[in-house]
């Protein structure tokens, strides 16, 4: 199922049984520092997680689906994510945390920079390890990722003179 299905399924165990769900998530909430964490079960990433109530005919393998605690917090108070481009952001850091102020909608790419991962790390770095400058012009337009433009010619440069070498051709010849 889809994450918009389980936010509707979310919103309408909402709209019925409103007092389930406080009775369910925001009174086993933690403060943590600033943070309300769930004490709960995690999901493998880290993510609190939580199971809607088995009245909803939504089924996983015989049992309820689990949802992601700090969804069912913002659904329960914002509603739906329309938007299939948007999802919630920990401004805190903390994937356990559901309070609603330290939650944001943003896209997946403005997630991903404002994270600790590997492509936040790249996409901050203004010089490669060579010392050049990682700006426009100076990077490989084909690339998957941010590649200095001036190191590539460099190693295609020393890779031909090699090859040259070893194969005795000053330059390839055709026809």
């Amino acid at each position: 199922m889809t994450a918009a299905k389980w936010d509707q399924a979310i919103w309408e165990w909402r709209q019925e049984y409103p007092k389930d769900l406080e009775t369910r998530v925001t009174t086993r909430l933690e403060t943590s520092g600033e943070c309300l964490v769930w004490p709960g079960q995690l999901l493998v990433a880290g993510y609190g997680h939580t199971r809607l109530p088995s009245v909803l005919p939504y089924r996983v393998s015989g049992r309820p689906p689990r949802v992601r605690v700090h969804r069912v917090m913002w659904i329960a108070v914002h509603g739906v994510i329309d938007d299939p481009e948007l999802e919630i952001d920990h401004l805190c850091k903390n994937r356990r945390c559901a309070r609603l102020d330290h939650l944001e909608l943003t896209t997946s790419q403005e997630n991903i920079l404002r994270g600790d991962g590997l492509p936040a790390y790249q996409a901050q770095q203004v010089m490669c390890v060579r010392g050049h400058l990682l700006v426009e012009g100076n990077l490989v337009p084909s690339a998957r990722y941010r590649q200095c433009l001036t190191c590539q010619r460099e190693h295609s440069r020393r890779w031909n003179q090699e090859n040259r070498a070893k194969h005795g051709q000053s330059r390839p010849t055709t026809g």
